[in-house]
């Protein structure tokens, strides 16, 4: 039902006009694709906007703790992108 390009655009979309409800959002997103490296990428993204670094941090440890299984180029970028968070969030 919720789709991992669908929970991206929702995430996304919430977060340009409510980045409260945009975090509140990504707790049910993360929990229904724990899987996706997008979804965790957006999610992470989104707790450091809202300024809730331990989310943020969490989210993109588990994202870079992923293996990308297949030749998806988003898989590969939003895996640098969640690297790079990680990075900046444990300095």
């Amino acid at each position: 039902m919720f789709s991992e390009d669908g929970l991206v655009q929702i995430l996304n979309a919430a977060r340009s006009h409510e980045v409260r409800l945009a975090l509140d959002l990504v707790h049910f997103a993360t929990e229904i694709q724990a899987n996706s490296i997008l979804v965790l990428r957006v999610g992470s993204a989104v707790a450091e906007s809202a300024g809730d670094s331990s989310t943020a941090s969490e989210l993109a440890d588990r994202c870079v703790a992923m293996e990308i299984q297949n030749g998806d180029w988003r898989a590969h970028a939003a895996y640098e992108e969640c690297r790079e968070l990680a990075r900046r969030l444990h300095e």
